[in-house]
């Protein structure tokens, strides 16, 4: 995937969090020490194993990611992010990603402009179905959904039906959020996500919306490997990126960073 900004895509990587890999000999320690300091300070400060595994894996795809679709080398690759921790890309290439981690996989979403003036925000949400598993979840997030939304949902008879619709709503709602970097001042309940259907057969459903006075293009994928649901959104602005995805390895993520 040597692709070096294609313009006006949007690349959506997915790496299993390979515990196996990870616990093999000392790969944990050799894949940890491809990142800079400051991030392996960081990794290691969470307690949990699973976390380091994780937050490890979020961090190798971050650096593949950029590096593979934009040439860079790591050692000239510079991450900031802003007032509410939203990373990016501090030396430009006119790209903007962003990154999500469920239980098993982590995603990045990544959008390569044609120029820096057709640039837009993006985010990116992965959320794992089990994580909303009976009706009492369902009921708890109410006040995270539009009305529309909870109509639909009480008007569903089959449990699973549900649960899939309310992940559904919750990762939008999540990857809008994300895309405008607002975090939890979005009020998520104003966002109506009603009218999108669940997707189906792996493949990447995508749809045109009117949210808050802005036209935007959201990307919704159901994988049945990973038992998850992926969600992107984007300004559209007269734009209609294609989507790529692709899904690796950490064997081949801490090779590549290896040599690069």
């Amino acid at each position: 995937m040597d692709t070096h900004l294609l313009e006006n895509k949007i690349y959506l990587l997915s790496l299993d969090v390979d515990k196996t890999f990870l616990e093999e000999s000392d790969n944990f320690s050799k894949t940890l020490n491809l990142l800079p300091e400051n991030d392996r300070n960081k990794i290691q400060k969470y307690r949990n194993l699973d976390d380091q595994y994780r937050k490890l894996c979020s961090k190798l795809l971050q650096f593949y990611g950029i590096s593979k679709i934009t040439g860079m080398r790591l050692n000239k690759i510079i991450f900031k992010a802003n007032q509410l921790g939203k990373p990016y890309l501090d030396n430009g290439r006119r790209v903007e990603f962003n990154m999500s981690t469920g239980i098993s996989n982590v995603v990045m979403a990544l959008y390569a402009a044609p120029d820096f003036h057709k640039i837009r925000p993006i985010g990116v949400d992965i959320i794992d179905l089990d994580e909303i598993n009976s009706l009492e979840d369902i009921e708890l997030l109410h006040d995270s959904f539009h009305e529309k939304e909870i109509i639909l949902l009480e008007s569903l008879t089959n449990i699973e039906e549900a649960r899939q619709y309310a992940c559904l709503f919750w990762t939008l709602k999540e990857s809008y959020s994300k895309m405008l970097g607002s975090g939890l001042s979005t009020t998520l309940a104003d966002l109506d996500y009603s009218s999108v259907p669940l997707p189906k057969n792996n493949k990447v459903y995508a749809t045109s919306m009117h949210i808050k006075g802005r036209d935007c293009i959201v990307y919704i994928k159901q994988s049945t490997e990973s038992n998850c649901l992926i969600s992107v959104c984007i300004w559209s602005d007269n734009i209609n990126p294609e989507v790529s995805e692709l899904a690796i390895k950490i064997s081949e993520v801490s090779d590549y960073l290896r040599t690069h």
